[in-house]
């Protein structure tokens, strides 16, 4: 028998068959069930670009009230969240996949496992094809959903980590998980970069580059991104366009204005995403003019405080932070965190040492 039902009762539905609470809202999804519906996306679009996947996931609420462009952005950060913790895979394609004679990178389903957390928690990453969890449903119960993060909260013993072993769930260390770059001093680390550089051959000028401005405040990401013109002499983080697809990140040279030599960012072996290098490598830009890179840290109670980020930050930083904390709704800042001010030293030596960071008091 077919009946009618409102709106509501239909995102209840979709809710509880992803094992979330009862939609309550009016206007608007959760973060947590888009990450659920991209999860199970995924597995029958892969391989494919990020932004087919958030398409996939947007046509499925078509004549939605809340399908709005705000959505669709949505859906967006949400799937850039689960590339960040490692739900989704973010590659290149098979040398001899239908896709080998494309350069860019696409979205594969990470097979399910976990991280045994050295906070005493459980993640649980990935996806299990048609299915919308790879846990029992006793497991399911301790699992916490916050935003694209899959937490089991309890602290955990050696019983739960073999479960998860038996139900066919890979166990990756959190070093693994982090794939944390070494750390050096911004110097150092722009030097590098820059005899990378040198290598490049002289090249034609384009049109459509656009390229992160060092002379601007760093605490105002989107005002540094600009067209060259006459006063940019010296090497920038840019990105540069291509025919089909996003632009791609770069480090390029320019002389009063014009494009001297690019190189595309990467890494062998694709441990690095282009977008965590240029990021990486703009907060060592900024370091290097003593400009550095800021988070705010304010206290909202006797024990837990926010550290608001101005800048973007690698996919790996985000992974540590939430070891110890939760990303929360961003308040006059690009994203944040809240964590115990207990682990608030350890957090800031971190951000400190791999991004050159320093806490602004303005």
């Amino acid at each position: 028998m077919i009946s009618l039902i409102t709106e509501q009762e239909a995102l209840g539905r979709i809710c509880r068959s992803s094992f979330l609470s009862p939609f309550s809202g009016t206007s608007h999804l959760s973060e947590e069930l888009l990450a659920q519906l991209a999860r199970r996306a995924v597995a029958f679009t892969a391989p494919c670009a990020s932004h087919e996947l958030a398409k996939v996931v947007v046509q499925s609420f078509a004549g939605a009230t809340f399908n709005t462009e705000e959505f669709t952005e949505r859906v967006d950060r949400v799937i850039e969240e689960l590339i960040v913790y490692g739900d989704i895979l973010e590659m290149r394609p098979a040398e001899d996949g239908s896709w080998s004679e494309d350069k860019r990178f696409v979205l594969l389903p990470a097979p399910p496992s976990f991280v045994a957390r050295s906070n005493g928690t459980v993640a649980i990453l990935g996806v299990a094809g048609d299915q919308i969890t790879p846990l029992t449903a006793e497991i399911e119960g301790l699992v916490s959903y916050k935003g694209a993060l899959r937490i089991i909260s309890k602290p955990y013993d050696s019983d739960l980590l073999a479960h998860l072993v038996e139900l066919g769930l890979l166990r990756l260390s959190e070093r693994t998980w982090l794939r944390l770059p070494p750390f050096e001093p911004a110097a150092a680390h722009v030097a590098s970069w820059l005899t990378v550089l040198s290598r490049e051959p002289a090249c034609p000028p384009f049109e459509g580059l656009e390229l992160l401005d060092t002379q601007r405040s760093p605490t105002f990401y989107k005002d540094r991104w600009c067209k060259p013109d006459r006063q940019h002499s010296g090497i920038y983080v840019a990105r540069r366009p291509q025919r089909y697809g996003t632009a791609l990140w770069c480090l390029a040279e320019l002389e009063n204005g014009i494009l001297r030599r690019f190189k595309d960012l990467s890494v062998t072996g694709d441990r690095q995403r282009p977008v965590d290098i240029a990021w990486r490598l703009q907060a060592a830009f900024d370091a290097s003019v003593e400009t550095p890179q800021r988070y705010r840290c304010t206290n909202v109670s006797s024990s837990m405080a926010i550290l608001r980020f101005f800048s973007p930050v690698p996919s790996w930083c985000e992974r540590h932070l939430s070891i110890v904390g939760q990303k929360t709704k961003a308040d006059r800042c690009l994203f944040s965190f809240e964590m115990p001010i207990s682990q608030l030293a350890s957090e800031t030596k971190f951000l400190r040492e791999a991004l050159w960071m320093v806490e602004t008091t303005n």
